[in-house]
């Protein structure tokens, strides 16, 4: 039938296109932390000093922002701190208990390639007694942030111990970060490789000065290297050694976001742990199963076996050691002596298991 001027006309309104929707930005994982580093940037006391620091202004950021989060990846520097700041105890139980400050399942970073199987196992047991018996949490998630050396019997040793994830930031393909590293024994964890480095953001981009030095920098380059082609969220490490946390990235993160909601950046950054980012992502995309082959070969990693052989071919000779591997100590020769016995020397062996001091220092509020 033609149409009249009577004839109403068709609803077309189906047919137009409409105003193209932003896609949702993705989420990043940022994991604020520091690499509690004996030794690396000064003595021993002097690096513990600066861990409790650290600490302070990390439990201190805790308090005022309900959105931040804090890693304190080894449980030495954490021991130190409650034996300086007892009063401490309950309001990182309380923090620790709300999930927001992740503690840790290692009592000290050490390399897994270099000690016995025993000294890997006790540095988790150890750990894992600690924290549970002082803060009343049960520690999951192991962070290897600048250790590049492996064992392929690691996995079976954290399973053994209660530790259900891992997370490496040395030598593994870039292509698989989210993966099961699997043991020679067949036991498999959920493991994840920081394609960048544990201190590339950190030491790389400017998130803790002011925002526009945020955009400026390389922020959306490193984002994109980091989570281009993945089918999972990804991780962005925050700190680096002996690093302390900054109020600034929190609110230059707070305005990405904001922004991020209008459409003008591509991902929405989220403060988080590793061990909510494991929770979470397994849930939603579990990575898959090694194939049948790599699970025949006698060393493998699940997906990523070039992780174990770069880091086996560069291991350092070592002497022959006794079979339980626990030499004793000989006596020293008079050279070594006299230097022990120098004023300097011994101070700080006398300072060694002290708080820095007589007293120790208030914590920053």
């Amino acid at each position: 039938m033609p149409a009249t001027l009577d004839t109403p006309e068709p609803d077309i309104s189906s047919a137009r296109p409409h105003p193209a929707k932003a896609a949702p930005a993705a989420a990043v994982h940022v994991v604020p932390f520091s690499h509690l580093d004996l030794f690396w940037l000064g003595t021993r006391e002097e690096c513990l000093s600066r861990g409790n620091e650290i600490i302070s202004r990390a439990l201190d950021l805790l308090e005022k922002y309900p959105d931040f989060t804090y890693l304190i990846e080894t449980v030495n520097f954490l021991d130190h701190y409650i034996q300086c700041y007892p009063s401490e105890t309950e309001r990182i139980r309380r923090f620790a208990a709300s999930g927001r400050l992740e503690l840790a399942p290692l009592w000290s970073a050490i390399y897994q390639n270099l000690p016995d199987g025993e000294t890997l196992a006790r540095n988790t047991l150890y750990a894992k007694r600690y924290v549970r018996r002082i803060f009343g949490v049960d520690p999951v998630t192991a962070h290897f942030a600048d250790l590049p050396g492996y064992t392929p019997q690691y996995p079976q040793i954290a399973a053994l111990s209660g530790i259900r994830n891992i997370l490496l930031s040395r030598g593994a393909p870039p292509d698989t970060p989210l993966f099961y590293w699997q043991a020679l024994d067949g036991t498999r964890t959920p493991t994840y490789y920081v394609v960048l480095g544990y201190a590339a953001f950190a030491c790389g981009v400017d998130w803790h000065k002011d925002y526009p030095a945020m955009l400026s920098g390389e922020t959306a380059k490193r984002l994109k290297t980091i989570t281009q082609n993945l089918k999972h969220p990804a991780i962005v490490h925050w700190g680096c050694d002996l690093y302390t946390p900054d109020e600034n990235l929190i609110l230059n993160i707070r305005h990405w976001n904001r922004d991020a909601a209008q459409g003008k950046h591509t991902h929405q950054l989220h403060f988080s742990t590793f061990s909510k980012y494991f929770s979470e992502t397994l849930a939603a995309s579990p990575p898959p199963p090694p194939p049948p082959t790599q699970r025949r070969t006698p060393l493998h990693l699940a997906q990523c076996r070039k992780l174990l052989a770069r880091h086996l071919a560069r291991r350092h000779p070592l002497r022959k050691r006794p079979p339980d591997r626990r030499i004793p100590l000989h006596p020293l020769p008079p050279a070594r002596l006299a230097r022990l016995s120098a004023p300097r020397t011994g101070r700080r062996l006398a300072l060694a298991p002290r708080c820095h001091g007589s007293q120790p220092e208030q914590p920053g509020r």
